[in-house]
């Protein structure tokens, strides 16, 4: 697959991508995400679907990543409930508890501040 963005099409290729996630396609899903990944890597929205998409696969390690990058790259707080709540799931995927644990707490907690 060949893909081509310029920043006027970022928004049809994000769209496309989320109707394939929406729709539970995630390898589909993926391989936008992972373009777009390339072509926007400060991108915070893109992470956060990458990290989603690559935890839907079964890519907890790469999830992982993913989330905590966003996590740096985010200037809003939904954002980074968002990244915490993608952290607790790879980590509870990748076997650890308790740390997957710490960071669901983390997200319950800024979601209480949120709402």
């Amino acid at each position: 697959m060949r893909l081509i963005v310029d920043d006027n099409s970022k928004e049809v290729v994000l769209l496309l991508a989320y109707i394939y996630l929406q729709q539970r396609k995630f390898a589909q899903a993926l391989k936008y995400y992972k373009a777009l990944r390339l072509l926007y890597p400060k991108d915070c929205q893109v992470a956060l679907a990458l990290a989603y998409c690559l935890h839907e696969t079964g890519n907890n390690n790469l999830s992982l990543t993913e989330a905590k990058l966003a996590e740096l790259l985010t200037s809003t707080d939904g954002q980074k409930s968002l990244a915490a709540l993608l952290k607790s799931q790879s980590l509870w995927g990748l076997g650890k508890k308790e740390e997957a644990r710490n960071q669901m707490q983390l997200y319950l907690q800024s979601k209480e501040i949120l709402a």
